[in-house]
């Protein structure tokens, strides 16, 4: 670790060589091992404690003084990503305490505001490097080196050829046997052999006239998509893999039938579905032969996943499709790149050429259906090989959602699976009411857990029943948990404001009714702090429960938990004998330990109280709002339990800042004089010991 990446220790000499300097805090790591970034105060306490590094270039667990391991350099490369194609800083504050703030919880401006040139893909890489939890960043440099070659081909304006593009075989053999049919002139190419078809690890099923390229020299659809598709499944799967496909004219097959015959030896199959799909008789005989063939051989399932995987490249209606076909699609999660306008309802496709938006829903369709794709050849690899099957992460219910939330859904489901959890439903639902509850029953039978994003509209409601998908799904999943305890959260954005009446009663209900929100943590904010839940929550169940401070075995006291800086853990005493006096149990922070064990006890202490109150006398406004932040997290692992009672509490040295202190999240009370009045506590106190 080099552990001060920045501008000013890089260097580029006269032959064009990059030179990293200045290793005065670097430490060579030995393999799977972490350190501590050596800040021996926690942000915002005072002391005497230092940072290494340069602050502005830290990642989150080096400011918070956090155990630290190569990727902390991965955050540090991707600010410089970041100054490099805006010119400016992702996160910058007016004081130490508020650039750390932002660094720990704020999400960087958008990088096409400062740079309209500015390739989508640079903004993604520099955006997966920034993410704050590490194991969300890119895993190793390699993993980074990977993104940036291929960036840095794409902008030098590399492309495979049309022909070869569209045909290659991943095995990247030259003396391939080569077969000429009866293809139109225009599109006439290479087929692959009945050997190359057998081996491939991917089969990509597709109409020839959705290959055709919109303007001279520049590759069809299929081409680009078979390109981009193997680039990402090789990062994935972490080696060569083994392409074929067969663009079909319109008409009858002018394949032969050894063809039909080995496809279902292939591994994968992708289907692209559009109208000149429903036009071609070689395409749909072929998904139709694949999929009999694995039926047959019992194979075509593959840990719950398909081996075939339907890419609707344009939509098509379901009477253009055969009734085998249309049975067959309807069990298969589709891969949709398209959309549509809400309010024009014009089709946009998803292509390289149509645009920044086009291109980044593009890039994220593509890494969705390689994931797809190689956790299910990781299986079947490791079945070839005679491993052991071991399940790991959780069993996640992800709840279809709303038009307008569906990129955010698609999004959280991309993390889930790439950590390693399996994400339900895999499939569409169905649309007639019964139907749907019997299918959504039977997925969350399945689950540990049900996530449920509410959004804008009401949505789509199934045919037999007046409640939209979405209703339908929170009412399954409260039932399932009164049933067996089954573990809840609905996820609103912050400021949600519904379009419709229909769905600003279905918020009010699910806020305040017990029977809507039964088993949930009812979280209104950004995205990533529903992830920071799922993932402290995950955390803590992996790790041996620590025993609180001050626990007061069989006592029904009230509790609350009085949090200080270090400063002013002498100031709080008055209050704390105060509490006492009024038979309430005080939980204060421990700044003796190290800091795991300073975190362990204080996400204890969240846990266990019935009371918070955040002293706010030497701290700064930052340390304030990282506590209130805080207490908003702690729903996470109070397995929904709201703290009643949050008060903050001004006391001395005032200022100008701290007069005009305010927040919508907490109670605010001000010690007037320099000694602790009792009175400004009573009317909480009383509160307490009435719910208690």
């Amino acid at each position: 670790m080099h552990r001060d990446i920045k501008p000013a220790n890089i260097s580029v000499n006269a032959r064009g060589q990059v030179k990293v300097l200045d290793f005065g805090l670097a430490k060579l790591l030995t393999k799977g091992v972490s350190v501590n970034s050596e800040m021996s105060t926690e942000v915002g306490q005072t002391g005497s404690g230092q940072v290494l590094g340069t602050p502005s270039h830290m990642s989150p667990e080096q400011a918070l003084g956090q155990e630290i391991d190569h990727r902390t350099d991965l955050f540090s490369v991707g600010v410089i990503l970041y100054q490099m194609a805006t010119g400016r800083l992702p996160f910058v504050g007016t004081s130490y305490g508020e650039l750390i703030n932002k660094i720990v919880h704020d999400q960087p401006d958008a990088m096409a505001r400062f740079n309209y040139d500015l390739a989508p893909e640079w903004e993604r890489i520099t955006l997966k490097c920034l993410q704050k939890s590490p194991t969300r960043r890119y895993q190793s440099a390699r993993e980074l080196l990977v993104d940036l070659r291929n960036l840095q081909h794409e902008l030098a304006g590399g492309t495979v050829p049309v022909q070869a593009a569209s045909r290659q075989s991943a095995a990247g053999h030259a003396d391939r046997s080569l077969v000429r049919s009866g293809l139109d002139e225009n599109q006439a190419g290479e087929i692959p052999t009945a050997e190359e078809v057998k081996t491939s690890d991917l089969f990509i099923s597709c109409a020839q006239l959705d290959d055709q390229p919109l303007s001279p020299g520049r590759e069809g659809w299929v081409s680009q998509f078979q390109r981009n598709l193997k680039v990402r499944l090789e990062q994935l799967f972490g080696e060569r893999v083994r392409v074929a496909s067969l663009p079909m004219p319109p008409g009858q097959a002018p394949a032969d039938e050894n063809y039909f015959r080995d496809l279902p030896e292939a591994k994968t199959m992708v289907s692209v579905v559009s109208p000149p799909f429903t036009k071609s008789d070689g395409c749909q005989r072929g998904v139709v032969e694949f999929w009999k063939g694995a039926e047959r051989s019992g194979n075509f399932w593959v840990e719950s996943k398909p081996r075939l995987f339907k890419v609707v490249k344009t939509p098509v209606n379901d009477r253009d499709l055969p009734p085998t076909l249309d049975e067959l699609f309807a069990q298969l999660m589709g891969f949709e790149f398209y959309e549509r306008d809400p309010e024009t309802g014009r089709l946009r496709e998803f292509d390289e050429a149509f645009g920044d938006e086009a291109r980044a829903r593009y890039y994220e369709r593509i890494y969705d259906l390689a994931y797809e794709i190689a956790q299910v050849l990781k299986y079947q690899r490791k079945v070839s090989l005679g491993e052991t099957i071991t399940g790991r992460g959780k069993r996640i219910f992800l709840a279809e959602t709303t038009t307008d939330l569906q990129g955010t859904r698609d999004k959280l489901q991309r993390e889930l699976l790439e950590q390693g959890h399996t994400v339900l439903p895999d499939r569409p639902l169905p649309l007639n009411a019964g139907q749907l509850q019997s299918a959504i029953r039977s997925y969350l039978d399945q689950c540990d857990l049900a996530i449920h994003m509410v959004g804008q509209r009401y949505g789509l409601v199934p045919e037999d029943t007046d409640r939209s998908v979405v209703a339908l799904q929170n009412q399954l999943a409260a039932e399932r948990s009164a049933l067996v305890g089954m573990q809840r959260l609905i996820w609103m954005p912050r400021n949600l404001a519904p379009v419709d009446e229909r769905q600003a009663a279905f918020v009010r209900q699910l806020i305040s009714d017990p029977e809507a929100h039964r088993g949930a943590d009812v979280i209104q904010d950004t995205l990533e702090n529903l992830k920071e839940i799922l993932e402290e929550r995950w955390r803590r169940e992996s790790q041996p429960k620590p025993v609180p401070a001050r626990v007061a075995v069989g006592s029904a006291a009230p509790r609350v938990y009085l949090i200080c800086d270090r400063e002013d853990e002498t100031a709080v005493e008055p209050l704390e004998d105060f509490f006492y006096d009024q038979g309430i149990e005080v939980s204060l922070p421990d700044f003796t330990a190290d800091e795991a064990a300073v975190a362990d006890v204080h996400r204890q202490n969240l846990e266990d109280c019935d009371a918070v109150l955040i002293y706010y006398g030497h701290g700064s406004k930052s340390w304030v709002d990282i506590k209130l932040r805080d207490l908003l997290k702690a729903l996470g692992y109070r397995n929904g339990r709201p703290i009643e009672h949050q008060v903050v509490y001004l006391a001395p040295p005032f200022d100008r800042r701290k007069e005009r202190f305010k927040t919508l999240s907490a109670e605010v009370v001000t010690q007037a004089t320099e000694a602790f009045d009792p009175g400004i506590l009573t009317e909480v106190v009383r509160r307490m010991k009435a719910e208690g």
